[in-house]
């Protein structure tokens, strides 16, 4: 059996993986939302590369919440909560917000204590 090393090399060095990965990059930074944080520190591009798993995962569970139906049909990945970009020293994260936000159709919003 191979290691798993060299097929990760093999798949990375594929042709139509790197025009997906820089298609996605592309559309990761188009994101209006990306580009206002991003605006807001100095980022390098290998900052970019390291952390664009953090800005996708950012980009797709926000467009979750611009969907939202109600609560109970929330598919991110905490129920009702909506992500939030943060830079901690070199390190991007994408945070869970303490507010649990409910349905847009409800339009209330409940505070939530984290232990």
């Amino acid at each position: 059996m191979k290691p798993i090393r060299e097929t990760i090399h093999h798949l990375m060095n594929r042709h139509d993986f790197k025009e997906r990965y820089e298609a996605m990059k592309r559309d990761i930074l188009r994101d209006p939302h990306v580009q206002t944080f991003l605006r807001g520190h100095h980022v390098t591009d290998a900052m970019l590369n390291r952390h664009l798993g953090k800005l996708y995962e950012f980009v797709q569970q926000s467009k979750h919440c611009e969907r939202c139906q109600s609560l109970e049909q929330c598919p991110n990945l905490l129920k009702g909560y909506t992500p939030h970009l943060i830079w901690q020293g070199k390190t991007l994260t994408c945070n869970m917000s303490g507010v649990l936000v409910k349905c847009k159709m409800m339009n209330e919003k409940t505070t939530v204590a984290y232990s």
